[in-house]
């Protein structure tokens, strides 16, 4: 009885592992969209920093300060 409990509980968690796996594989594959607006203050991302950054979602100010912040341990935006 224990072990069938067992079993499934490392079944359910290799699914999960394999569905993780497989979600970060095809963000490597295909290159995520770019936002044509900031997460943070909701101004207009240029259409050049879209093109050179894939998968943008900040703004060069915001980004500034998310990058400070994170260096200086200050906490900041999850950009996962």
């Amino acid at each position: 009885m224990k072990a069938d409990w067992i079993d499934e509980a490392q079944e359910v968690t290799q699914r999960m592992v394999d569905n993780q796996v497989e979600r970060i594989r095809s963000s490597l594959i295909s290159p995520a969209m770019s936002s044509a607006e900031c997460e943070l203050c909701g101004h207009e991302i240029p259409e050049p920093r879209r093109r050179a950054v894939p998968g943008v979602r900040l703004c060069v100010e915001c980004q500034t300060i998310a990058e400070f912040r994170r260096r200086v341990g200050y906490g900041g935006y999850d950009e996962s």
